[in-house]
C-alpha cells in the first residue's frame, strides 16, 4: 500500500514526524490492523503538542480502534480526553464532537456505566444535526433508549418512539416486543 510505505519513509527519515505516524496509524486500520494502528496514535501523540490538531485527532483514532477491539474501558478514557477539551468552531476536531459523544456513550454503555452513557447521549443530541459528521438522530435516539430503558427509566419509550418514526427498524422491533 502506497501510502503506508510513504509513512514508513517519512518515519526512517524523520522519527519525529507526528503526520508520518498518523498516516501509518490510518493505513494499518484500512487493513483492521487495530493493534498497529493504535500504537501509530500513540507515537503520533508523543511526536505531537496537546496545542495541535493532530494530538487530538490521534486521540479519537486511537479510541475508534480501540472500540473496533471492543476494549471499551481504554475507548472510554481516550473518548473522555477528546470530549473534555474545548474546541473553537475552526478548529477541525470541532466537527467531530458529536460522534465522539455518541460513541462515548456507546463504551459507557457497553462497561455499565448507564448514568454516565445517558449524559453522553444528551451531549451528542446537544449539537445540531450535521449531514457530514454527525450522527443520525433516529441512531442516537435509539441507543439512548436502549440506555433509559437499561437504567429502568420509563422514558426510554419516548425516545424509541421517536426513533422509530425517524426510520429506526431497531427501535421499531424494540417497540414491538415491549408491548
Amino acid at each position: 500500500m502506497m501510502r503506508s510505505m510513504i509513512s514508513k519513509k517519512s518515519i526512517h527519515i524523520d522519527d519525529m514526524n507526528a503526520s508520518a505516524y498518523y498516516g501509518l496509524g490510518r493505513a494499518y486500520a484500512i487493513k483492521n490492523q487495530w493493534n498497529e494502528a493504535i500504537q501509530n496514535m500513540e507515537e503520533t501523540c508523543k511526536h505531537s503538542v496537546a496545542l495541535q490538531p493532530l494530538y487530538w485527532t490521534a486521540r479519537r483514532f486511537k479510541a475508534q480502534c480501540h472500540m473496533e477491539l471492543n476494549d471499551y474501558e481504554r475507548a472510554s478514557a481516550e473518548y473522555k480526553l477528546f470530549t473534555t477539551r474545548q474546541y473553537g468552531k475552526t478548529d477541525p476536531n470541532y466537527k467531530h464532537l458529536p460522534m465522539a459523544w455518541f460513541n462515548y456513550g456507546k463504551c459507557l454503555f457497553a462497561i455499565g456505566r448507564l448514568d454516565d452513557a445517558l449524559e453522553a447521549f444528551d451531549q451528542s443530541l446537544s449539537f445540531q444535526e450535521d449531514p457530514n459528521g454527525g450522527v443520525p438522530k433516529a441512531t442516537l435516539l435509539t441507543h439512548r433508549g436502549i440506555a433509559r430503558k437499561a437504567a429502568g427509566l420509563p422514558d426510554y419509550i419516548v425516545d424509541l418512539r421517536r426513533a422509530s418514526e425517524l426510520g429506526s427498524e431497531t427501535a421499531a422491533r424494540i417497540l414491538a416486543e415491549t408491548v
